[in-house]
C-alpha cells in the first residue's frame, strides 16, 4: 500500500497522501498508511466519524462511491460538508479523495492534497490521481480474491 501512496505522491506530485480504512464497526474512517509531509502527524489526526448522522465530506464520499475534487469552485453542497473537524486536517486546501471498493463493498478511501506547499490542483492531476487509485483497487481486489 505504501508503494501505491508513493506512486500518487511522486507520480501525481502530491504533498500528502493517505489510505484510510473504515473500522470493523464501520463507524470511523481512520488513516492506516500515509506518505509525504507530516505523514506521522496526518496519520494520527485523520480520523472521522462516518455514521449516518455525520454530515461530512468523507461520509458523503463513502455514500456516493464517487471520487471527489474539493476546492473553492466545488458546488456549495460539497463545500459545506468540509466541516470544522475536516478543516483541522485540510484547512482550506484543495484535495482529492476516492473511495476504495473491494468485492462491491467500500473499505476506505485514498486522499491527497498539496496543503504544505500550497501548489494548485487541476483536472489533469485529478485524472491521474483517479487512475492510480483505480489501479490500486484492481491490485487489492486481485489480492483479496486469492485469500
Amino acid at each position: 500500500m505504501e508503494m501505491v501512496l508513493e506512486g500518487i505522491s511522486r507520480g501525481v506530485g502530491m504533498d500528502r497522501v493517505l489510505f484510510a480504512m473504515l473500522t470493523p464497526d464501520r463507524k470511523l474512517l481512520k488513516a492506516r498508511y500515509t506518505v509525504g509531509w507530516d505523514a506521522i502527524k496526518l496519520k494520527q489526526e485523520f480520523s472521522f466519524d462516518v455514521l449516518p448522522e455525520s454530515a461530512n465530506v468523507f461520509r458523503y464520499l463513502l455514500e456516493t462511491g464517487e471520487a471527489i475534487y474539493v476546492d473553492s469552485h466545488s458546488p456549495y453542497n460539497i463545500r459545506i460538508m468540509v466541516t470544522e473537524s475536516v478543516k483541522e486536517i485540510v484547512d482550506d486546501a484543495p484535495f482529492f479523495a476516492m473511495p476504495i471498493k473491494v468485492a462491491g463493498r467500500t473499505i476506505g478511501i485514498f486522499y491527497a492534497d498539496r496543503k504544505p506547499s500550497k501548489r494548485e490542483l487541476n483536472e489533469e492531476l485529478y485524472s491521474s490521481f483517479k487512475h492510480f487509485c483505480q489501479q490500486a483497487m484492481l491490485g487489492i481486489a486481485h489480492i483479496s480474491a486469492r485469500h
